[in-house]
């Protein structure tokens, strides 16, 4: 038998909420993202924030030139090197979530006389390379990992700028290299690799001409490597496409899609089967997608029903947090129903009495810590046992664990009878951490603790010092203290 979380209800009563009372600047959020070092980002329309559990850390625009170019933010992306974009309706914020150094990038105006409608940003995406990809009121910008406007198409001229609205892009899907632009002209295609811009009727045979056949515009749900999610007006149902398999699936409904849904609507992916969606006036419904049949399932009720949602996100401890036009919902940890899990006679190796010291969770995988046993990671959604780590590589003593715990998103740290471990929390690879001052034949971690800023403490059995490694940095520093604290033991 294995470890399984269940489904949590999502009723408001069981969210806490921040407003402008706990210390948000404007109760309209727009957009939330978490960054690798745990902190959460909350767009507004009154600035940019940043939760650290505790306190609001807040930017403004203001007369520096690497401040926000205007108060209200759009949409939040996260970039490679830990660089967060905020889209505004005059222009492209970054900032560094790890120095919080910051640069505001505005397209120039060029023949365009009004630089407000080149820089009203409707849409964003990014590769890995650094690449940033705006579609705006006026056109589609290119700006490359060195933040220089790398390709630019105008979809309007100096001509247009005093009889026509500038309403040219609506939103942004990407497959390989390809982005697609639904746009007021229709659907265009943008190649990264010869750089150019095309309809799609003229791409000849390829996936991308079957995403964009149905119709002339769309509304991007969701998209990221994996799967891209559609609402068109013209059909009665979603378009859920395998990027990898170059399949469709159709999510139908019980009604008109577009009686509940609009371009205000937004899908967001809670865990591997289970998707949420904003209505396009309030709440939010749920949607499953059955792995062995291969279909998705609608549920008709409506969460947060007086409340218009904006943004859903799942953060790294899967709490689920609510944006909504009246401030933030975060889920209360209420108590999981659990599943035991039974170690079978072939992973007790020391045929001992187990016990297990610690749980965490990173990814779509439970952590669990053992003494005598070792590590155990298990699938968090139905509890099935991926692998069992005894360290013998390490170490006799090292299949003794006393703590693990996740540092970001995609590391967790797992402190032994002996040394402490780095492993990646998506390839199960570990190694040892080099901690300055560390006596290998005789050292071991005792406890480690994160703090809400993200910061990692270490201690060990030595009395009167412990570690510590900032969320800004890779390293543990070695402290000294001076509070007195009982010798631990080496156990048997």
């Amino acid at each position: 038998m294995g470890l399984r979380l269940y489904a949590q209800s999502y009723d408001v009563s069981r969210f806490a909420s921040y407003t402008t009372a706990s210390g948000l600047a404007s109760n309209q959020v727009n957009a939330v993202i978490q960054d690798g070092f745990g902190f959460l980002w909350i767009g507004t329309k009154k600035g940019l924030h940043r939760f650290d559990g505790n306190n609001f850390l807040h930017f403004y625009a203001d007369s520096n030139r690497n401040s926000l170019p205007q108060d209200e933010i759009i949409k939040l992306k996260m970039l490679p090197t830990n660089m967060l974009a905020a889209t505004t309706g005059s222009g492209l914020f970054l900032i560094n979530t790890q120095t919080l150094q910051s640069k505001t990038i505005l397209i120039p105006a060029d023949s365009l006389r009004y630089s407000y409608k080149v820089n009203a940003i409707r849409d964003i995406e990014a590769d890995k390379a650094g690449n940033i990809f705006l579609l705006t009121r006026s056109g589609f910008y290119v700006i490359n990992a060195n933040k220089q406007l790398s390709f630019r198409y105008d979809y309007y001229s100096s001509r247009d700028e005093e009889n026509k609205t500038f309403a040219f892009g609506n939103a942004i899907a990407h497959y390989e290299n390809y982005y697609i632009l639904s746009t007021e002209s229709g659907l265009l295609v943008f190649n990264t690799l010869t750089n150019t811009m095309l309809p799609v009727n003229q791409l000849q045979n390829h996936f991308v001409t079957k995403i964009a056949s149905p119709a002339t515009q769309f509304v991007n749900l969701f998209n990221d490597e994996n799967a891209l999610i559609l609402l068109r007006d013209t059909v009665n149902y979603l378009s859920y496409y395998d990027l990898k398999q170059k399949t469709e699936i159709k999510i139908n409904f019980p009604f008109t899609p577009t009686d509940k849904f609009n371009w205000r609507s937004s899908m967001f992916k809670i865990s591997d089967t289970l998707f949420a969606i904003t209505g396009k006036d309030n709440g939010f419904y749920l949607i499953s997608y059955n792995r062995a049949v291969g279909k998705f399932q609608f549920y008709n009720e409506i969460y947060f029903t007086d409340y218009r949602v904006t943004q859903i996100m799942a953060d790294n401890e899967n709490r689920l947090w609510v944006g909504t036009t009246n401030g933030i919902f975060k889920q209360k940890n209420n108590a999981a129903l659990i599943e035991k899990f039974y170690v079978t006679p072939g992973n007790n190796t020391g045929k001992r009495d187990l016990h297990f010291t610690m749980v965490t969770v990173s990814k779509n995988k439970i952590f669990t810590a053992s003494i005598m046993a070792g590590l155990f990671v298990l699938n968090r959604q139905d509890g099935r046992q991926i692998k069992q780590f005894e360290f013998n590589d390490i170490g006799p003593s090292a299949k003794n664990i006393y703590s693990c715990i996740n540092i970001n998103a995609d590391t967790v740290m797992v402190g032994t009878n002996g040394p402490l471990l780095m492993m990646g929390s998506k390839s199960l690879a570990y190694k040892m951490v080099n901690l300055p001052g560390w006596d290998k034949a005789n050292n071991w971690v005792s406890a480690m603790y994160k703090s809400r800023a993200g910061d990692t403490y270490l201690t060990y059995n030595e009395d009167g010092q412990f570690y510590m490694r900032r969320h800004s940095e890779s390293n543990f520093q070695l402290y000294q203290h001076n509070l007195y604290c009982h010798r631990l033991h080496r156990p048997v």
